[in-house]
């Protein structure tokens, strides 16, 4: 592998990684905002309830009672349904982070494995350059006894 083709994986790799830290930072606002939706829900949904209760308590007609009850039904629907949406950004935080450590884990494995070619290539260069010594010495050696 050819320095040009080691950078272009380095840059694909920062690169890799850039795009899932984003992620990451995506999924965790998705969630800031399902969980502030939610509270948003809950908070209207017990004014909701303390309203109803007082008109109950002034003796609203059974009529009105029941439209009051069909909507702290839709009410609860709504917490409910922005609960499972939170519960499922959750999820794709989840999913991100763990999308983030296996890439972190493998571009780890990577520069480690490119450490490793590195040394094998100084290694093979210093091979070289003492095969080359002594193929000098050799020939220096047989032109010294040819002279003699």
């Amino acid at each position: 592998m050819n320095s040009r083709s080691i950078e272009l994986l380095r840059r694909v790799r920062d690169t890799e990684m850039a795009d899932a830290v984003r992620a990451v930072s995506r999924a965790r606002q998705a969630v800031e905002q399902a969980e502030q939706k939610l509270d948003q829900l809950i908070s209207q949904r017990d004014d909701f309830r303390q309203q109803v209760r007082a008109q109950f308590e002034s003796g609203v007609p059974q009529r009105e009672m029941t439209l009051l009850h069909r909507q702290m039904d839709s009410f609860d629907r709504q917490v409910e349904m922005q609960r499972r949406e939170l519960s499922r950004q959750y999820g794709q935080l989840e999913e991100a982070r763990e999308h983030q450590m296996e890439l972190a884990m493998v571009l780890k494995q990577q520069e480690r494995l490119e450490e490793r070619l590195a040394a094998m290539r100084r290694s093979e260069d210093r091979a070289r350059e003492q095969r080359q010594l002594d193929e000098l010495g050799a020939q220096s050696v047989y032109r010294w006894n040819l002279s003699d």
